[in-house]
């Protein structure tokens, strides 16, 4: 277990670089920026398949983003009720850009209750569970190594999602 997501990272960076094929579930996809990613977007890792789910930003009425935006908002004064949503949809922007080139990658949103983070390889997945009153970054994020019961549970996880979800939007 790392105690904020964020020390996970270096170790990510290392199994994204073993790895056959990737799949992430984001709350809000500010990882898939930074550099344990940019070897992947780059083109300098290669794995089979990558799957990336963002939360659905374009649900006209009430949707599971906009519940985390107000949970946020409960305890960051900062977060105006559009800056989530905003946030998401620059980072879907930016995979899609980055990506477009790659036709090993697919990205898609979904409108489900945004719970959690995961990030899977064929080896091993990380798991971040988010809070009502806290933000992910500071959520313990834990590791479950292939195979074993936590890393099916967060490889299900991703499963139920990419199941309900829809090719993504990214801003024209």
């Amino acid at each position: 277990m790392y105690r904020h997501q964020s020390s996970a990272e270096g170790d990510i960076a290392r199994d994204l670089g073993r790895a056959r094929w990737i799949k992430v579930l984001a709350g809000r996809g500010n990882v898939l920026t930074r550099e344990v990613f940019s070897p992947l977007w780059s083109g300098e890792l290669s794995p089979g398949s990558v799957q990336v789910l963002l939360p659905d930003t374009l649900t006209p009425d009430y949707s599971w983003l906009d519940r985390r935006s107000h949970d946020l908002r409960l305890f960051d004064p900062g977060f105006t009720p559009d800056l989530l949503k905003n946030q998401v949809q620059a980072n879907m922007d930016y995979v899609a850009q980055v990506t477009r080139a790659q036709p090993h990658v697919e990205l898609r949103s979904f409108n489900l209750p945004n719970t959690c983070r995961v990030i899977a390889t064929d080896r091993a997945a990380y798991l971040t569970f988010y809070s009502s009153s806290s933000h992910g970054r500071n959520s313990p994020c834990l590791y479950a190594r292939a195979p074993g019961l936590l890393y099916s549970i967060a490889l299900q996880q991703f499963d139920v999602v990419w199941t309900n979800s829809s090719p993504a939007h990214p801003t024209p």
